[in-house]
C-alpha cells in the first residue's frame, strides 16, 4: 500500500508522543513493504523533503502571519496544506493524526475520492477542540462524523462516544521494545525516574513531587529525576518548602535527549507518569520495556497498560495516593523476577505485533471495506 500520512509537526523539529507514534509507525509499515509519506509543517519559509528512516518526509512552510489575516491559528491553518496533499496524492489510504489535516483530507476526498481516516493521538475533548480552533471547529468535527476514526485505547473510544456520539476503531500503538533492553546496572541509591514534560499542567509533575517528599521521608536511599522537557523550578521550590532535606534528592536534566533514554531508565527503580487524561502512556510502556515497573493514573489509557505485578495505579490527583502506588511499585522493583514481568508486558504492545491492528484497517479502508460513515 501507498500510505499519506499527515501531521502538523513532526521530525525533527517536534518529538512529542504522537510524532514518535506516527514516526514508528511508518518505519514498521515501511519494514512491511509499504511506501509512507508523511506531510508536515516547518518553520522554515521555503517547502523542503527529506528521507527519514525510509519515510518520505514533505515539510510545507506555516506561513502563519499569511492564515492570521484569514481569521485561522497556525494549528486550524494545516487544513489547507493537508487538503492540497491530499488532492495531489496517489496515496491508497489517507491518514490524519490532529483534526485540523483531518479536515483538510475530508475536503480533498470530496474532489478526489480517497478513503480517509482520522486519528485522535490524545484524550477525545470537545471543549478543547472548539476552544483551541474557534474558526473551524464545526467544520473540523463534520469530518469526524463523516470518516473513520481511530483512537488509542478502549477509554478513549468510551470518550469518543460520550463526547461525539462516534464509534471509533481502537488502534493501540506501541514502541520497538528492544531498544529499551538495556543492561541494568547495580543500584547504590533507588530512582523514580519522569520523562513527561514538567510544565505541561495535565502532566501532574507537581503531584508526583509531593507524592515523592512524602515518600522520600522514609526512604533516604530514594530519589527523584525528571527528564521531561521544560521549566521544573516551581516544583523543585514547591518541595523544598515541603521538605528541604528530601528536596535535594530531586533533580531535573532538562536537556535530554531521545538517544540518552534508554541508558537513563536502565539506571533507574521506577517510572511514573502521573498525567490525567493519558490516551495511551507511550512512556508507561518504554518504563516496562526497560524492565522496571511503572505507576500511573486509573483514569484512561495507562489502566489498559499496567498490571498488577507490573505496576501500580492511584486516583487522578491524589497525592496520598500516589505515594502509596509509589510505594507499591518500589516493592515490586525490588522482587528479581519483576524485570522479565515488566519487559514481557511492554513486548505485547512491540510495534511489531502492534501494527497488525493498523495494516488490517488501512488494508480495508483501501479495498472500501470500512468506509465513512
Amino acid at each position: 500500500m501507498d500510505l499519506l500520512f499527515t501531521i502538523p509537526d513532526f521530525w525533527p523539529h517536534v518529538r512529542r508522543g504522537a510524532e514518535r507514534l506516527v514516526h514508528d509507525l511508518g518505519v514498521e509499515m515501511i519494514r512491511r513493504g509499504h511506501h509512507v509519506t508523511v506531510v508536515t509543517r516547518t518553520p522554515g519559509p521555503r517547502a523542503a523533503r527529506a528521507t527519514m528512516d525510509g519515510i518520505d518526509v514533505r515539510y510545507r512552510p506555516a506561513h502563519a502571519a499569511a492564515f492570521a489575516r484569514m481569521g485561522l491559528n497556525p494549528m486550524e491553518s494545516f487544513a489547507l496544506p493537508a487538503a492540497a496533499a491530499g488532492v495531489r496524492a496517489r496515496a491508497d489510504v489517507l491518514a490524519a493524526h490532529y483534526p485540523s489535516d483531518g479536515l483538510g483530507l475530508y475536503l480533498a476526498a470530496k474532489i478526489r475520492r480517497r478513503p480517509v481516516a482520522i486519528n485522535i493521538m490524545g484524550w477525545p475533548d470537545r471543549r478543547w477542540i472548539e476552544f483551541k480552533h474557534p474558526r473551524t471547529h464545526r467544520m473540523m468535527i463534520r469530518a469526524l462524523e463523516a470518516c473513520p476514526v481511530t483512537v488509542l485505547g478502549e477509554g478513549a473510544a468510551r470518550q469518543m462516544r460520550s463526547e461525539f456520539g462516534i464509534d471509533p476503531h481502537v488502534l493501540r500503538c506501541g514502541t520497538f521494545t528492544s531498544a529499551w533492553h538495556r543492561p541494568r546496572p547495580p543500584q547504590e541509591r533507588r530512582t523514580i525516574v519522569c520523562s513527561a514534560a514538567v510544565d505541561d499542567e495535565r502532566k501532574r509533575v507537581g503531584l508526583l513531587v509531593r507524592a515523592f517528599v512524602d515518600v522520600g521521608r522514609d526512604e533516604p536511599d530514594l530519589d527523584l529525576l525528571l527528564v521531561g522537557p521544560g521549566d521544573a523550578s516551581e516544583h523543585l521550590a514547591d518541595a523544598h518548602r515541603i521538605d528541604p532535606g528530601v528536596a535535594a534528592r530531586i533533580s531535573h536534566l532538562p536537556g535530554t535527549q531521545p538517544a540518552e533514554l534508554p541508558d537513563i531508565l536502565a539506571r533507574c527503580t521506577v517510572g511514573a507518569l502521573t498525567s490525567v487524561r493519558e490516551a495511551f502512556g507511550l512512556v508507561v510502556i518504554e518504563y516496562l520495556a526497560s524492565g522496571m515497573p511503572a505507576v500511573g493514573c486509573d483514569d484512561a489509557g495507562v489502566t489498559e497498560i499496567l498490571t498488577p505485578d507490573t505496576g501500580a495505579l492511584f486516583r487522578p490527583d491524589d497525592v496520598a495516593g500516589c505515594a502509596d502506588a509509589l510505594r507499591r511499585a518500589l516493592e515490586l522493583a525490588g522482587d528479581p523476577a519483576t524485570v522479565d514481568r515488566a519487559r514481557a508486558r511492554a513486548d505485547e504492545f512491540d510495534w511489531s505485533k502492534a501494527a497488525d491492528a493498523h495494516e488490517a484497517f488501512y488494508r480495508r479502508l483501501a479495498a472500501g471495506t470500512d468506509g465513512a460513515r
